[in-house]
């Protein structure tokens, strides 16, 4: 019984008499598999019919009649034994024994889609049967009979086809027999009622004609189907799919020509594709890493603080020379009150205290300016400059030594194409090291008919590994093209590290069979430490990823065999880098730090503007040739130097007396 890739035994006859095992023999892995073995309570036999059938999701293998033993002792019975869980197999008996024909064993037989055919066969050795029957075993169960044979046979081969049975050669006298010779006829009879032209045909107008180019029908009833997008084949009555051959790399099914056509250039064009790709569809080697820390540039900032500084003073003096109130305000709480030169004599100053110098409210709202813009200018040094990072290499042990790296996590990614458009066949994952889970599939559109398919599975580990540990991956797909993406936590907070690998074939074959494709990678220990702006100090661990060698191809078919082998395999090595990475991440100056020093530089903006205020007046003063009071002295100056000449000459209190006694 063929289910490509799968041939199924069932029965036979070996030293030891009859049985009732279930043999499963895979063509593309050539592995051979005894998927039922007989019970005490089956009775074993040989010599029967079988047919494998699929109704629904379920897989049904039905032996009909046969021999049991050595003496060709009669098994009337139909079974019928269910393969649909490999592992849950069960055997039901559906029919204890023929309604009209005569039981027998060894016959010919072949089944149309609707019955089986059984022609001639044994009741017991030398008596051989020369009828035909036809019997339906699923559903309503039926005998029909036919035209007998010009003579008997058993062991014959028989091919049922739409309305015609041939048959061909057997034993006249029964295959068990010394005596019995062979037969070397051939048989072609008719059979009215049959609906089915079976596979790889089609009925029109009661006729069976040949699927043709690129189509194939695999079942009994129906209707030809296309190839899937991007395969095609140059035969006739294709019966399965596995004849529709894809369109090698760098080729692109065409459907107004209805062959494969070189991919264009500048384009790409994966094995089976059905259009030719855009080549954004392309996966590229590449990696992401944590950028170096560089201190950001202020760009325009400065230019913009400057041009906003020069626009405010200019609006400043054009309001204080316009509008009065502006100036009188400004002048009134004159800050450098005490700092003026006054214009006249020695004896003016309790006079000239209580005027307002409207210079001295430009320069207070000059100040007023200038220090709050220096206050902007701290701010974005502050924003610009104040953080700075350093990076070194240093041992991997003392790293792990002084850190835990447990609960460590990666995420690896298989990004393949695929012309069956279906991602959904779960990949076989194994590792004696890592926790693995199989996280999601994606199923990518990147052309018509053309789905990239992206397995991400999840990677876990508590301890760090000094020699190579791997996964092995099974994928049931087959491909031309490999993407293999290691990614994980870099430590740096909120940046990952990945690096993809890809690997193409050449020739135009495929990844098919046992041998694995080898992808090695190389991990990075890294810590970053991170001094918040009020001395807060945060950790993090994570794995720079990169590539450890380039990858290693493992098996390859060509396209024509695609179905003749299962899926192909992936192992993804691990090596742990002697050298770990350790980023400290810092703040120059704390917020406290900068408000002590913006308000530290008040006075000595203030002092500076005083000293412009000093120096306008002794120039201005000079120019004009107005004579001020105390030569270059400020208002605080001469009252100071007029208290001093007021206690000089004030009396001292014995003199007083006298003067008093005097009078």
């Amino acid at each position: 019984m063929l289910d490509l890739p799968k041939l199924y035994f069932i029965g036979g006859q070996s030293y030891s008499g009859s049985n009732f095992d279930l043999w499963e023999y895979d063509l593309s892995t050539n592995n051979l598999t005894r998927l039922y073995k007989t019970k005490p309570t089956d009775i074993g036999t040989h010599g029967h019919a079988c047919q494998l059938i699929k109704e629904g999701n379920s897989s049904l293998i039905y032996t009909l009649y046969g021999m049991t033993n050595k003496m060709n002792d009669l098994y009337c019975k139909i079974r019928m034994i269910d393969i649909t869980e490999t592992d849950k197999i069960t055997v039901k008996v559906t029919k204890e024994k023929p309604d009209h024909m005569t039981c027998r064993g060894n016959f010919g037989f072949s089944y149309d889609g609707q019955s089986m055919v059984i022609v001639g066969g044994e009741v017991f050795p030398n008596f051989v049967m020369k009828d035909i029957f036809w019997i339906t075993f699923t559903g309503e169960y039926r005998e029909q009979y036919s035209h007998p044979l010009f003579e008997p046979l058993s062991g014959s081969a028989v091919l049922a086809f739409a309305d015609y049975v041939f048959i061909f050669s057997g034993f006249h006298d029964g295959s068990f027999s010394i005596d019995s010779d062979l037969s070397s006829s051939l048989y072609l009879t008719g059979f009215s009622g049959n609906l089915y032209c079976g596979y790889g045909f089609y009925r029109v107008d009661g006729y069976c004609e040949p699927c043709g180019e690129g189509t194939y029908k695999p079942t009994y009833d129906g209707v030809c189907l296309e190839c899937p997008p991007g395969t095609t084949h140059d035969l006739k009555a294709a019966m399965h799919i596995s004849q529709c051959v894809p369109c090698p790399s760098g080729t692109f099914f065409n459907e107004e020509s209805k062959k494969c056509e070189s991919c264009p250039e500048g384009t790409l064009c994966p094995v089976g594709s059905s259009v030719a790709l855009n080549s954004t569809a392309m996966k590229l080697e590449q990696q992401s890493q944590p950028k170096n820390f560089n201190q950001p540039s202020m760009g325009w900032s400065m230019t913009i603080l400057g041009s906003i500084f020069g626009f405010s003073i200019l609006i400043f003096i054009i309001i204080f020379c316009s509008a009065f109130l502006f100036k009188v305000i400004f002048s009134v709480y004159d800050v450098y009150r005490g700092e003026h030169i006054i214009p006249r004599g020695e004896t003016s100053y309790e006079e000239d205290k209580t005027k307002i110098s409207f210079v001295g409210g430009f320069f207070t709202g000059l100040v007023m300016i200038i220090i709050n813009f220096n206050f902007a200018l701290f701010i974005i040094n502050y924003v610009y400059k104040n953080e700075d990072e350093l990076r070194s290499l240093v041992p991997m042990i003392s790293l792990v030594q002084d850190q835990d790296y447990s609960n460590n996590h990666l995420i690896l990614e298989i990004y393949m194409y695929s012309y069956r458009d279906d991602c959904s066949n779960i990949i076989e994952i194994e590792s004696s090291f890592f926790n693995t889970t199989y996280a999601y599939f994606d199923e990518i559109d990147v052309g018509d008919n053309i789905t990239a398919c992206n397995h991400v599975i999840d990677i876990d580990f508590n301890t760090l590994f000094t020699t190579g540990s791997s996964i092995k991956i099974g994928l049931k797909e087959y491909t031309s093209d490999i993407s293999v993406t290691l990614s994980g936590k870099s430590g740096n907070p909120g940046v990952d590290s990945s690096y993809t690998q890809i690997v193409t074939p050449t020739d135009g074959l495929v990844f098919k069979g046992n041998d694995p494709t080898i992808f090695s990678f190389s991990l990075m220990p890294a810590y970053y430490s991170y001094k918040g702006l009020f001395g807060q100090l945060s950790e993090y661990l994570g794995f720079r990823v990169s590539s450890f060698v380039a990858p290693v191809m493992g098996s390859l078919s060509s396209i024509e065999n695609i179905y003749l082998e299962t899926g192909f395999n992936i192992e993804v090595m691990f090596i742990m880098s002697e050298s770990g990475m350790t980023t400290y991440r810092f703040h120059s100056i704390d917020p406290i730090s900068l408000v002590i020093l913006m308000l530290a530089s008040v006075p000595g903006l203030m002092e500076l503007c005083a000293f412009f205020v000093r120096s306008y007046e002794r120039i201005y003063y000079l120019v004009k040739r107005v004579k001020v009071g105390y030569e270059g002295a400020s208002v605080a100056e001469q009252y100071n130097k007029l208290k001093n000449q007021e206690n000089n000459n004030r009396p001292e209190p014995e003199d007083i007396n006298e003067k008093d006694k005097e009078n």
